[in-house]
C-alpha cells in the first residue's frame, strides 16, 4: 500500500481489524474500506458456504481500530460479500485484500469482485495460502487464466497478483 500512486485499499473480511488498522496507520494517504458481515447472526443466512465456523462464536469485528485516530479514516462496510453491491468501487481500488471466508465459493466470488474493483495498475493480495483448502484450490485454478503471474511471497501465507510489473523477470508460478 505504500507503493507510489496507491490511494485506495479494500479488504474482504474485517475480523478484528488488524490488517485494516495496519494499513490505515502506515499509509495515512490511503482511503481504507473493509467489508464484513453486519453481525454474528447474519452468518446463519449467507448466500454461499462459509468456512471457519469457529470464527463466528463471538463477535470481535473491528476491535483493533475502534477508538484509534485511524478509525476516522476507515470506512466500515457491512454485508455478505456474495450479495454486496460493488458498483461504487468498480475500477477504483489500488489494492484489494481477500481474507473473508476461505471456502472455495467465497474466494471465487470475492476474487471476481476484486478483479472488477481493480484500477489499471491495481494489486490483489490473498491471505491464507496454501493452508486454506478453498484459497489454494481457487488460486491454482485462477493462475493460468490471468494476464500476469500469481506470486507466492516466500515464507508467508500471501499470494499477489498485480497489473503493475512487480518483478524484473516475471515468474511462471500459476501458469
Amino acid at each position: 500500500c505504500q507503493a507510489p500512486g496507491v490511494k485506495t485499499f479494500f479488504e474482504f473480511g474485517t475480523m478484528t481489524g488488524r490488517t485494516t488498522w495496519t494499513v490505515a496507520r502506515n499509509c495515512p494517504d490511503v482511503e481504507v474500506f473493509t467489508l464484513d458481515l453486519p453481525n454474528l447472526e447474519s452468518a446463519e443466512s449467507v448466500a454461499l458456504e462459509l468456512s471457519d465456523p469457529q470464527l463466528f462464536k463471538e463477535w470481535r469485528r473491528g476491535e483493533v481500530f475502534q477508538g484509534t485516530p485511524e478509525a476516522e479514516r476507515i470506512r466500515v462496510l457491512q454485508g455478505d460479500s456474495a450479495t454486496f453491491d460493488y458498483s461504487p468501487y468498480e475500477a477504483k481500488m489500488d489494492v484489494v485484500y481477500v481474507d473473508g471466508s476461505h471456502s472455495y465459493s467465497y474466494v471465487k466470488n470475492d476474487t471476481e469482485a476484486a478483479l472488477r474493483m481493480l484500477t489499471p495498475t491495481g494489486t490483489i493480495v490473498w491471505d491464507d495460502y496454501p493452508g486454506a483448502a478453498g484459497v489454494y484450490a481457487f488460486l491454482q485454478e485462477l493462475g493460468p487464466r490471468l494476464d500476469a503471474p500469481l506470486l507466492h511471497v516466500y515464507e508467508t501465507r500471501m499470494v499477489i497478483y498485480s497489473r503493475r510489473q512487480l518483478l524484473s523477470t516475471p515468474s511462471d508460478f500459476g501458469r
